[in-house]
């Protein structure tokens, strides 16, 4: 689904803009809209009353980033630094640490750069995490 709305500015405005495509207003008279699709399996729909052409990006896989510090089995601090390299065609991050494998607890959500030091872990602990 992509937004909700009715024509001529009844109940639509620009709600929605950068955000996820079910939370669009779209406010178009229907015989003067239009819908395209990419290549890609991305949809674009044109919402001439708001100036607006409503994009929704179709899903693609990605793959896992790298873990590339602490090695594996490294002694660290009670805060230290773990870094990953970006996976082809993810722009966006969840960070997960615990003290079971597989980790469950997400320590920080939604991140887009590529590393992070958590704080005040135990000392003499065994804690896994991936990304």
């Amino acid at each position: 689904m992509i937004g909700s709305g009715t024509a001529y500015y009844v109940d639509a405005d620009f709600t929605g803009d950068n955000g996820p495509a079910t939370a669009a207003k779209l406010n178009f008279p229907f015989e003067l809209s239009g819908i395209g699709i990419s290549k890609a399996g991305d949809l674009y729909v044109s919402d001439s009353r708001s100036n607006r052409v409503r994009a929704v990006l179709a899903c693609a896989a990605v793959g896992a980033p790298a873990l590339t510090a602490p090695a594996n089995n490294a002694s660290v601090s009670t805060a230290p630094a773990l870094s990953w390299n970006r996976a082809a065609g993810a722009f966006r991050y969840d960070v997960l640490l615990d003290t079971a494998n597989p980790p469950a607890k997400v320590v920080l959500a939604d991140t887009d750069e590529s590393s992070f030091s958590p704080a005040n872990l135990q000392p003499s602990s065994t804690y896994f995490w991936r990304v």
